[in-house]
């Protein structure tokens, strides 16, 4: 798709472990919109080839062979693995293998269940399998009248890789699953099924969804109290797992796995909220008494943000720079490298503002620990609840919560991709895909400025900075 005029020569491609119908590390937009963007251009492709079945020009769809490692894939689901085209072949790794025997017992046939991500790129019944493949695949095309009949080598592929016919892709990976259950056990298939490092992508938005909901409910009717946060642990994972398999249709996000994700979900909320910022208020708190600064309220807000967002620049372009120099990366300065140390700038401002807003524990003033009023503390007192100050968080220390753990994870590939560009070489390899991304960003003016995909986050940033720093300032 990048390369259109090398496209013609390739014929046929074999992918191990690779994700086709769903990419499960979708953090970041422009992933998604890439991966969305190939299937689109796939299924244009093919629906040409179905028009010209001669594809006299020899420049027609690929035959795509794709081989799934099977459950014990750690990294990708052997559901994302289905091709679902008629170009294309999909195969589960143990079925190409003859069964293995288990050593020590008694030669009985274990049940496979596939192999890790990383063995299937050196294990040898695999890769025995891909030569008899690439091997039939070669024979068939110069037997063949037709060396570019896509469609007739997809007939035959299954029968070359000894694959059954009367059992589909989906099928054979139901079948897998049936017995993991039976040899495992239900509750520990569950528990390894929902501990895939896989399953990370759903953690995060299952986090954000269960913090803006408690987030919510606590601005709205001020308890904020960790009561509120275990009463919601109980009543809000079933719900909000069927909200999310509704919303995001995944093959291998069954209820019960996704209901367990989200009670982890409440759980990480709660631990951040009533854990983790407690004691950065605290720290905040002692190293503010240390100080003794007597500052007013607004120029202090001016100085911090000053001194936060000088640091950032400065700390971000030393690091970048400095791990380009150690790697003996040739270096360049041009305005990619300016937007790419802006970026990486607002990432490392934007965690000082949310860390910030996690030392702050009341809502209007500056003083960490509120206080109470005697006729409050009386009535609390007469009616048999006495609330503590530090009982409550503040509802800037609630937004810190939902976006503190979301945040990184949506700008982490971004970040990498940032690092790579103050150097030529990462400059060098991008160059397609921003001609990639200016097709995609067709304009003038400020949507030719936007095109450029740091940009817009770097806007995002600045606006969501923007934001924070006011709720932080008002009273």
């Amino acid at each position: 798709l990048l390369y259109p005029e090398t496209r013609r020569y390739v014929k046929t491609i074999i992918t191990l472990a690779t994700p086709h119908a769903a990419f499960p590390y979708a953090f970041d937009s422009t992933v998604q919109r890439f991966y969305s963007y190939i299937q689109k251009k796939e299924a244009e492709t093919m629906a040409a080839a179905e028009d010209d079945e001669s594809e006299s020009e020899g420049d027609g769809a690929e035959l795509i062979v794709s081989i799934s490692a099977g459950l014990r894939d750690e990294l990708i689901p052997p559901h994302s693995c289905n091709l679902g085209r008629i170009n294309g072949v999909s195969g589960l790794a143990a079925d190409l293998m003859s069964p293995c025997t288990a050593e020590g017992s008694g030669g009985r046939v274990d049940v496979s269940l596939g192999m890790d991500h990383k063995a299937i790129s050196w294990c040898h019944n695999v890769l025995s399998a891909v030569r008899r493949i690439i091997y039939a695949n070669v024979a068939a095309a110069a037997a063949s009248d037709s060396p570019n009949d896509v469609l007739g080598r997809v007939r035959r592929m299954p029968q070359d890789m000894q694959l059954n016919t009367d059992t589909g892709y989906d099928k054979a990976v139901k079948n897998e699953e049936a017995l993991m259950v039976h040899s495992h056990g239900y509750f520990k298939t569950l528990a390894i099924q929902t501990t895939m490092p896989y399953r990370l992508w759903e953690l995060v938005v299952l986090h954000f969804l269960s913090a803006t909901v408690q987030a919510g409910f606590g601005i709205m009717t001020r308890q904020r109290g960790i009561l509120v946060s275990c009463r919601f642990l109980i009543i809000l994972p079933l719900p909000l797992a069927c909200v999310f398999v509704s919303m995001f249709p995944l093959e291998w996000a069954t209820i019960a796995s996704t209901t367990v994700l989200a009670y982890v979900a409440c759980l990480l909320y709660i631990a951040i909220l009533h854990g983790v910022i407690p004691f950065i208020s605290w720290l905040w708190s002692w190293l503010r008494d240390r100080r003794r600064k007597h500052q007013g309220h607004v120029d202090g807000q001016r100085t911090l943000v000053l001194l936060l967002w000088s640091t950032s620049v400065i700390a971000s372009a030393s690091f970048m720079f400095l791990y380009h120099l150690v790697k003996r990366d040739e270096v360049i300065l041009n305005w990619k490298a300016a937007i790419a140390v802006i970026f990486w700038s607002c990432v490392v401002f934007t965690s000082g503002v949310l860390l910030s807003l996690a030392a702050r524990t009341d809502d209007q003033g500056s003083d960490p620990v509120p206080t109470m009023k005697a006729d409050e503390l009386r009535t609390a007192s007469t009616s048999g609840d006495r609330p503590s100050p530090r009982s409550n968080v503040s509802y800037l220390q609630m937004v810190a919560a939902v976006l503190g753990p979301t945040i990184p994870f949506a700008v982490a590939g971004k970040v990498a991709y940032a690092l790579s560009l103050v150097s030529t070489g990462g400059q060098k390899d991008d160059e397609v895909f921003a001609t990639w991304e200016s097709e995609q960003w067709e304009g003038r003016g400020l949507m030719r400025l936007l095109q450029h995909d740091l940009v817009r986050c770097i806007v995002f940033l600045l606006v969501l900075n923007m934001m924070l720093l006011m709720a932080r300032s008002s009273k």
